[in-house]
């Protein structure tokens, strides 16, 4: 049965000697993320600039930020699957490696899969949110297996990871809705001054991803029994 108490004990076990590497992993996701934001941000000023003014737009402006858009999806989809890659591998008990998180940089089948899965997550969660809040969220969660999936089977298409993401999270989509509020205090030691942002990025974070890998297992066992002997012991 589902337990939220034993993947989030289980996860603490995992990240406690490998705290180190998973803040490595987010400080490299964030510093390309912030040095993509400021290319971005730069191209759509200068292609204003050239459409005649910081107050207007024009056929460049919408060229420059079609192409940051484009940037967007092309540099942070294979990254982010990279992540998931490290806190799927500390769950089977590898040592994750800062390097881990270009992943899907060694193969154009990987790289071209995160790209295109994560542009159709984007887009079917916008969609979904433009009818109603609550179907947006319920989308978000039924999609968070899509990475893994395609980490684990590199031929899937996105749709199909999607579609064997929405399966797998059937019947748990309050279960998981309910771990990812459990871990809403955490987020208020943010608030800490200088320590706060240490706490979040260096321990908070790894905890989160670490116990949604281990959900993940969890789910693959119950549908497949891919993960043999990975259910909540009875103690919990």
């Amino acid at each position: 049965m589902f337990n939220r108490v034993w993947f989030k004990d289980l996860a603490k076990e995992q990240i406690k000697p490998n705290l180190g590497p998973l803040a490595l992993v987010l400080l490299i996701f964030l510093g390309i993320s912030f040095a993509l934001g400021m290319v971005i941000e730069i191209g759509v000023l200068v292609g204003m600039a050239m459409d005649g003014g910081l107050e207007s737009g024009g056929a460049v402006t919408a060229l420059f930020s079609l192409i940051g858009t484009a940037l967007m999806y092309i540099i942070l989809g294979p990254l982010l699957l990279g992540i998931q890659k490290v806190y799927l591998g500390l769950t089977h008990g590898e040592t994750p490696k800062a390097s881990d998180i270009f992943y899907a940089f060694s193969s154009s089948q990987l790289f071209w899969g995160a790209v295109r899965l994560y542009f159709l997550m984007s887009l079917f969660i916008a969609l979904w949110l433009l009818l109603f809040i609550v179907p947006g969220i319920i989308r978000s969660i039924d999609y968070m297996q899509a990475f893994y999936l395609l980490i684990e089977n590199p031929e899937k298409t996105a749709r199909e990871c999607l579609k064997e993401s929405i399966f797998l999270t059937r019947g748990h989509r309050g279960d998981i809705f309910v771990t990812q509020l459990s871990f809403i205090l955490w987020s208020f030691t943010s608030m800490i001054p200088i320590v706060g942002v240490f706490i979040v990025y260096g321990y908070v974070y790894p905890y989160i991803m670490t116990t949604m890998a281990n959900i993940h297992r969890f789910l693959l066992d119950e549908k497949y029994g891919n993960s043999p002997g990975f259910a909540p012991q009875e103690q919990y």
